[in-house]
């Protein structure tokens, strides 16, 4: 184990131990850890819940590109970027191996949110609310939405022509 201490108060400052974590302290209190299974841990000083706890991108001139963490009191976690017109981007890896994106925020306000074959709605701990697929038959959307009445998640279908009036297809689910 090698640990660097200010000389004056024997404060710690870093521990790095052999074959397993680095910790860095600050104000003698443990702020960063590395551990187990590429595991980068940020800690609080345990007083309040209104710290700053986030991770910083910045410029060589310090100048804040993004940040991705704990932003203020309001316990809200961001993604930040912060350089003009960036965009913010999610991925997974697939079964394949291959980088899937799963949401695309825009500096416009757009956003999207992909499956490969399905994005579903919830809301707290309830079930899907709506759900949006890939399915092709005729008469059908690619759109579900629960249904209290039923209590079910059930398929949007189309309308003949003019059903919801000159020049509009009535949405239905069924009965």
């Amino acid at each position: 184990m090698v640990s660097a201490a200010d000389g004056a108060s024997a404060e710690k400052a870093i521990v790095c131990v052999a074959d397993a974590s680095v910790e860095v302290y600050y104000n003698a209190i443990k702020r960063v850890q590395t551990a187990t299974a590429g595991k980068f841990i940020i800690y609080s000083d345990g007083n309040t819940d209104a710290e700053l706890r986030n991770i910083k991108f910045a410029h060589a001139d310090n100048t804040t590109r993004g940040t991705v963490g704990w932003i203020g009191a309001d316990d809200k976690f961001v993604i930040d970027n912060a350089i003009h017109g960036g965009n913010i981007s999610m991925t997974v890896e697939d079964a394949c191996g291959a980088n899937v994106q799963i949401f695309q925020g825009n500096p416009d306000g757009a956003s999207q949110i992909r499956g490969t074959t399905l994005v579903s709605i919830e809301v707290g701990s309830s079930a899907d609310m709506g759900r949006f697929d890939l399915n092709a038959t005729a008469t059908n959307t690619r759109m579900l939405v629960y249904d209290v009445d039923n209590a079910s998640l059930d398929r949007v279908s189309v309308g003949a022509a003019n059903s919801g009036g000159t020049n509009f297809k009535l949405l239905r689910i069924p009965n």
